[in-house]
């Protein structure tokens, strides 16, 4: 199966996060309302997936800021060249055949002879 995206961060995988979260709230809010049903007191589990959710976010956004970073790394390392006076005419012959600029595509059929 071929992948749609080279993003992480799709609309797909925004839509499963939402979904196990709320999984995850409703048997938290479940195994709540059951410890409190028989008389126990659910204060310690609350206290233990309060602390694994904040846990479990922390590391989600430090791997999303480092996929980020490893993102805008590659589009600044890939683009750098082609800047502005900072290509020498050299490179840029190279890159487009002897013009100093690449050509611009033709939106109309040019006419016979030209």
């Amino acid at each position: 199966m071929a992948r749609q995206s080279d993003r992480w961060v799709t609309p797909g995988v925004i839509i499963t996060g939402l979904l196990v979260g709320a999984v995850v709230v409703l048997a938290v809010v479940g195994a709540i309302t059951y410890l409190a049903a028989i008389g126990r007191d659910p204060g310690p589990m609350l206290d233990l997936v309060t602390k694994v959710v904040t846990a479990v976010g922390s590391l989600g956004a430090l791997g999303l800021q480092l996929a980020n970073r490893a993102t805008v790394t590659k589009v600044e390392r890939n683009t750098a060249p082609l800047a502005p006076g900072g290509v020498p005419l050299a490179a840029t012959d190279r890159l487009y055949g002897g013009h100093s600029r690449p050509p611009v595509p033709r939106t109309t059929p040019a006419p016979p002879g030209s």
